[in-house]
């Protein structure tokens, strides 16, 4: 067998510490480039928890970009994050359907559903704004008469001016002998944040009453409930990596030709696992909805809450018309998730009314009657045609009767008479 021997023996012994030292120093260099890179992402996770512990400012500190507006609204001088109404701005119904068919007003199609079978003309008046930058005639400058505003979004909003809800809530509440006047402060796109925006201005008109319908939009856009089912979504810089990427796909799909809007396919199935999950489902905008009931509160307005009526209920079978024209956020496929998450969030403000001592009409509860077969009113998952937005004010004025009959300047008219 063959020896090796002393000489031959010092290199190798030479070679394996060499080898042995590089391998210790790969190893350290392993070790501080791991640590390197775990303090770069605790400094990135760090930043993007402050971004979300800040981002409501943040936001309010970015102008809204003018390709997101409509063609009567601007931004907010005030605060160029938030949008309002184009005071002074008047569009024909003719007009509108013009630019519906040339694809400028493609986002703007379901503000005509179901005009035709109102009568409407196309010299008819179907938008008008007034120079205080409120939908419908100039305010009464007296303030003599109960002034109601009708906070919301596009759903109060509405459609033509003479079938909107607070057109209707007026025209109804003087027909029961109530002289009242009623704002519609409906800006399409708004959630409860735009809303506290524009708290001042509210404040300023004095108000008696608000009723606050609000909740579609941030509802739709709760990517959180959804990013929540996942595990990653707990590591805060993957979420802004995630919210960054859908605002950029927004980006692109907004600097694009308009094209037509379709429905997508839907997944009906009411005992999914992820409905379950909805069953305790409380949104994360509610505290801003606390801030507009305790601030509207403490500058001596009455405020009422209205639950959110829709299209998807999640204990009745869906039709297929419903299916058909409906629409849902693109974190789902399942009409229930969402009807369980709009039912989740009319809970919330059934308690948020107890708590505050405020009067809540519940819509949602009066629809399934009220407004039934749904596929009839609705005109997609929460925009209601003409004859259910007419429902639906004169179902506000029933409710708002008697709290109305009891404020100062209809009891002073009264007493004056």
């Amino acid at each position: 067998m063959p020896t090796t021997s002393g000489t031959e023996i010092e290199p190798l012994k030479r070679r394996d510490a060499g080898s042995q030292r590089h391998v210790r120093r790969l190893r350290r260099r392993a070790a501080i480039l791991c640590l390197a890179v775990a303090m770069f992402l605790g400094i990135v996770e760090g930043g993007a928890r402050v971004t979300f512990a800040h981002k409501d400012q943040l936001k309010s500190q970015l102008p809204i970009p003018m390709s997101m507006l409509h063609e009567y609204q601007e931004r907010d001088p005030r605060k160029p994050a938030n949008w309002i109404l184009k005071a002074g701005f008047v569009e024909t119904f003719g007009d509108l359907q013009a630019r519906t068919r040339t694809g400028q007003a493609v986002d703007e199609a379901h503000l005509l559903t179901g005009t035709v079978a109102t009568g409407t003309r196309p010299t008819d008046v179907f938008i008008r704004v007034n120079k205080d930058g409120f939908r419908g005639p100039e305010l009464d400058a007296s303030h003599s008469r109960p002034r109601v505003i009708a906070i919301g979004d596009s759903t109060t909003f509405g459609t033509i001016e003479s079938h909107t809800y607070p057109h209707v809530l007026e025209r109804e509440l003087r027909k029961r002998g109530l002289d009242v006047e009623v704002i519609n402060a409906g800006v399409e796109g708004y959630s409860p944040q735009n809303v506290l925006y524009r708290l001042d201005r509210f404040k300023q008109l004095r108000p008696d009453v608000v009723t606050v319908y609000i909740g579609w939009t941030p509802l739709f856009a709760d990517t959180r409930q959804s990013a929540m089912n996942r595990s990653w979504a707990r590591v805060d810089t993957l979420r802004l990596a995630s919210i960054g990427f859908n605002l950029a796909l927004q980006a692109v799909h907004r600097s694009q030709a308009p094209v037509k809007l379709e429905a997508a396919p839907k997944h009906a199935d009411p005992n999914a696992p992820e409905v379950r999950r909805l069953n305790d489902f409380v949104p994360e905008f509610m505290p801003e909805v606390e801030s507009i009931v305790r601030e509207m509160r403490a500058a001596g307005t009455k405020v009422v809450l209205v639950t959110l009526p829709g299209l998807y209920t999640s204990d009745a079978p869906i039709s297929e018309k419903a299916l058909k024209i409906g629409h849902l956020p693109a974190f789902t496929d399942n009409p229930y998730v969402f009807a369980k998450m709009t039912e989740g969030y009319n809970a919330a403000l059934r308690r948020l009314a107890e708590r505050e001592d405020v009067q809540v009409i519940d819509l949602e509860s009066w629809s399934r009657s009220a407004l039934a077969p749904r596929d009839r009113y609705f005109a997609d998952t929460v925009h209601l045609h003409e004859d259910g937005q007419e429902l639906l004010g004169a179902y506000l004025a029933e409710q708002l009767a008697p709290t109305l009959a009891g404020t100062s300047k209809l009891t002073a008219k009264v007493e004056h008479q």
